[in-house]
């Protein structure tokens, strides 16, 4: 019988996005990350005709982002908010870049697939 040992960590991901990395670190916009299920996988992307990965970056989010810090946005005329979630993210104007940059890391963490690699 095989037996395998399989480790879940996250990783603690920073942006490069809007000058993220050259602010001070307590200051810095930080992603926890984790990796996805097969299940989760199979759900987030699929393959092209052409053998082409083809994201949902949605479903990445959701899936792959456990917690977000240092993050606060205002709107026009309200009160700051501090986004902790990737749904949260995900509802704002302006941040499609940071977003598919996280949504990017998750593909390149998950894109180990076999124990041994």
């Amino acid at each position: 019988m095989a037996e395998y040992t399989v480790t879940e960590k996250d990783v603690e991901f920073i942006p490069n996005w809007d000058g993220n990395k050259d602010r001070p670190e307590a200051e810095q916009i930080k992603f926890t990350l984790k990796y996805l299920s097969t299940s989760q996988r199979a759900k987030c992307w699929k393959f092209t005709a052409d053998g082409v990965i083809d994201p949902d970056y949605d479903k990445l989010m959701i899936n792959g982002v456990s917690n977000i810090q240092n993050l606060i946005v205002t709107k026009k005329g309200g009160s700051p908010e501090e986004i902790t979630t990737s749904r949260q993210l995900g509802n704002i104007p302006g941040f499609s870049e940071l977003y598919m940059e996280v949504g990017t890391e998750i593909l390149i963490l998950n894109a180990r697939d076999d124990l041994k690699n």
